[in-house]
């Protein structure tokens, strides 16, 4: 019988690993992790492998800081116990946050005293700090006073306190990229791109291969934004939704959203190609790509549908 357990103990994650085989014997103990190393003894089947698995084992922990032993006795069985540090995400001097935002593979946090900070995957340089590499631990992302941030496909925009709005990662740069004006109310990410809603309720946003930024239509009185997600939609303050649509020009999108007459919409999530939302306070509505269900209209469109002459 195998058994395997693990816990906490002290400042260590502690893995037990232990069976009621035939034990090792004494003498072997010591070089049980040394390279190429096997145990050969009579009455024993030859032992398969070169002797690394151990050796590995070992060098794995230790380059975390942990540790692996075995205790052992002959007729009872081995068992193993691999340590390894519990580590804290704590960043130093951040005791509290206030906002965060979990994009793909990687998450970007606001610290309360306006700090912000990425980890994650780098492959675009979404976590805005120079090169293209994973980063495991926080990082900070440079200036201060942030207020809000929020990430997309690869893609990040943020606002400080000073109502400056900046952009990085794909098509872009990996460090953040001030957009003109220090009048943002709010930004949002809409996936591939960002857009940002100022202070005179004019709605404005930039895209990935879109050089600058664009006004979206001429309407003043957006208040919400809609991201990440495709489409990309905003709410204005009667309640009406405006949705970006793809056109063919323009990097498929057009500069002026498309706007619903109907209101009473109160609440708008967008995802992969689809967006749903609340409207007078009971109607749940979707539209969009239906694959796999995500409308939640009982059709899925990777299952052929018969047509009917």
């Amino acid at each position: 019988m195998v058994t395997v357990s693990l816990s906490a103990e002290g400042s260590d994650w502690v893995i037990r690993v232990g069976d009621e085989g035939e034990g090792i014997p004494a003498d072997a103990l010591p070089r049980l992790f040394r390279r190429f190393s096997r145990i050969v003894d009579e009455g024993r089947d030859k032992p398969s492998g070169v002797g690394l698995g151990l050796l590995i084992v070992k060098t794995v922990a230790e380059r975390h800081g942990g540790s692996v032993a075995v205790d052992s006795q002959l007729g009872q069985g081995s068992t193993f116990e691999l340590r390894l540090p519990l580590r804290s995400a704590a960043v130093p001097g951040v005791t509290a946050w206030k906002h965060v935002s979990v994009g793909v593979r990687a998450t970007c946090a606001v610290a309360t005293h306006g700090d912000l900070y990425c980890w994650g995957s780098n492959q675009y340089g979404q976590l805005g700090v120079a090169g293209t590499e994973d980063r495991l631990l926080p990082n900070q992302v440079a200036l201060s006073g942030w207020d809000t941030v929020e990430m997309g496909n690869y893609r990040v925009g943020a606002r400080r306190t000073d109502g400056s709005f900046y952009y990085w990662g794909v098509n872009a740069a990996s460090s953040p990229t001030q957009v003109a004006g220090n009048d943002w109310v709010l930004v949002d990410n809409t996936g591939f791109g960002e857009c940002g809603i100022k202070t005179d309720g004019t709605l404005h946003c930039t895209f990935q291969g879109v050089a600058g930024t664009f006004q979206a239509g001429s309407a003043n009185d957006w208040v919400s934004i809609v991201g990440p997600g495709y489409p990309y939609c905003a709410l204005n303050s009667q309640g009406a939704v405006g949705c970006f649509v793809n056109n063919g020009s323009n990097n498929g999108f057009n500069s002026s959203p498309a706007i619903d007459p109907s209101s009473g919409w109160s609440q708008l999530v967008s995802g992969d190609q689809s967006v749903c939302g609340l409207r007078n306070g009971t109607e749940r509505h979707c539209r969009g790509y239906r694959q796999l269900g995500s409308l939640g209209d009982g059709f899925d469109e990777r299952v052929p549908t018969a047509v009917v002459h």
